[in-house]
């Protein structure tokens, strides 16, 4: 889970490479699972602290590719999962619940799914 990461153990070496990679291969028009999945990583490593999700949030809604997205179960959860972040305080998690429950909907793997369901049950406590 993003919230359990020690930033501090990253090593900075291998974040630039994965940004150099993800330069070159922001070429094109075709857009891929691969592309969606580099994106978000990004995104969670470009983040001061975990307490980013609204800068989370911004900079996926920036992908213009909205209707890959839709379907994408890794976006999906990664939506939950910053809205979880964000609305938690707020005690509004209605977004974070779709979110995790259209994730469900398109996924294949058995641990991701476990794991999904496990963060809905915890949404609803």
């Amino acid at each position: 889970m993003l919230s359990e990461q020690v930033r501090s153990v990253w090593d900075d070496t291998l974040v630039a490479e994965g940004f150099s990679c993800l330069e070159r291969a922001d070429v094109g028009t075709n857009v891929t699972r691969y592309h969606v999945e580099a994106a978000i990583a990004a995104c969670h490593v470009v983040a001061p602290t975990y307490a980013g999700a609204r800068a989370g949030l911004e900079e996926l809604d920036t992908i213009p590719e909205r209707e890959v997205l839709a379907r994408y179960r890794y976006t999906l959860a990664s939506y939950a999962e910053l809205h979880t972040s964000l609305h938690t305080s707020l005690g509004n998690l209605d977004e974070a619940r779709s979110y995790l429950d259209r994730a469900l909907e398109h996924q294949s793997s058995t641990a991701q799914a476990a794991l999904l369901r496990r963060k809905r049950a915890a949404l609803d406590r």
